[in-house]
Parts: structure tokens; C-alpha cells; sequence
């Protein structure tokens, strides 16, 4: 794997109700102000994303990894590579290798099989993984009106164990984290401050 060298690739991660979608709005609009920036989702919003994200409750173990995988594949070929390496613009992805780590590897399929089916795909140049207080990310869904699979199978507490390990694995594999702890709405303005502070750090926007 090699980090991307032209524009950014900035992956943000961490436990469902943990306040990504607020994260990644509030961090576009700050990042636009000094280049373009392109969000993009994992499973993607392809036809094999959406096939994905309907099957989650259907199939199980290595049959679910691999099309994780393959939706992966198509996102990176389709949408992250050609903005960064064509157009030099600043990538951010809602989701990415963590969570293959921490929901295949909940479905029982090894960290081993799970990096070698995502080994080939870019570094980001940055991983920021936000974890929040398990009682405050316990409060956070009990107000969603709808629960995926995983959320209904995985405790709050084992899946930020999870992403934690995520986290220790993939940094033994070149990955760079930035960890936030996503508490309150302060906790976001200086966590959106530190990844800009990177950001205006690196050469893309020079």
C-alpha cells in the first residue's frame, strides 16, 4: 500500500452514533475554504454500494468481507483515486479498512483475511478515528428511529474496544491516526482545528 501523494485522502472512523455525519459537514466546510474537497461514503452510493449496504442482513463471515471489499475496490478506482490524483483535491471518506476491521471482524472473519483483502488499496494521509464516551454514544442512538444489524448485534462498548484495536493494527501497517475524542460540540471545533492544522501542514494546499 502507498500513501497518496498528489491531493488528500482523510478517512474518518469511528462507533456508529459516535457523530461522524456532524464531524465530516462541519470539517467540509472549514476544508473547502482552501481547496475542493469531495465527501464519499463507505458502502458507496454505487448500485454495488446500495446491493451492499441491503445485504448486510443477509449474508454473513467471508461472503459479507468480500463484498465489502469489492464495493471498496470500485469506490477507490471509481471516486478517490481519479480526485486525488487527477484533480489534486482533498478526499474525505466516511468510513473505510477500520470498519471492515471492526464489523468483519465482529462477523467472525480474521484481521489476518481482512488486511489481505483491503492490503492493495491507498493510505490515507490521514485516519481520524473519533470515539466519544460510551454512555453519551448509547444516548445517541436511542434517539435514531432506525438501527442497522451491526448496531443491534454489537455492544457500544465492544465496538469501541474494537476501533481502538482497529486503530493498533493499522498503525503497525503505515497508517497515521488522529484520535478525537467527539464528546461535546466543543470537542469538534478543536478537533476540526487539529485536522485543518495537518491539513495546511501539507504540500497540497502550498
Amino acid at each position: 500500500m502507498n500513501r497518496v501523494k498528489s491531493g488528500l485522502l482523510i478517512s474518518v472512523d469511528g462507533p456508529n452514533g459516535v457523530g461522524k455525519s456532524t464531524f465530516i459537514k462541519e470539517l467540509y466546510n472549514q476544508l473547502k475554504l482552501y481547496n475542493s474537497v469531495i465527501l464519499t461514503k463507505e458502502p458507496s452510493s454505487s448500485r454495488l454500494g446500495v446491493f451492499t449496504k441491503e445485504n448486510e442482513a443477509n449474508l454473513y463471515g467471508l461472503s459479507y468481507a468480500y463484498l465489502v471489499s469489492a464495493d471498496r475496490c470500485y469506490h477507490v478506482e471509481t471516486e478517490i483515486v481519479p480526485n486525488i490524483i487527477n484533480s489534486n483535491k482533498i478526499v474525505i471518506t466516511d468510513r473505510y479498512i477500520e470498519s471492515s476491521i471492526v464489523l468483519q471482524g465482529f462477523d467472525g472473519v480474521s484481521v489476518d483475511k481482512i488486511w489481505d483483502l483491503n492490503k492493495n488499496f491507498p493510505i490515507p494521509n490521514l485516519s481520524v478515528l473519533l470515539l466519544a464516551d460510551e454512555k453519551i454514544v448509547e444516548k445517541r442512538l436511542a434517539d435514531r428511529t432506525h438501527l442497522s444489524l451491526f448496531e443491534k448485534r454489537m455492544t457500544r462498548k465492544d465496538e469501541i474496544q474494537r476501533y481502538m484495536y482497529a486503530k493498533e493494527f493499522l498503525s503497525t501497517k503505515g497508517f497515521n491516526f488522529l484520535t478525537c475524542y467527539n464528546n461535546t460540540l466543543l470537542d469538534i471545533e478543536n478537533n476540526i482545528s487539529k485536522v485543518c492544522h495537518f491539513v495546511l501542514s501539507q504540500e497540497v494546499i502550498k
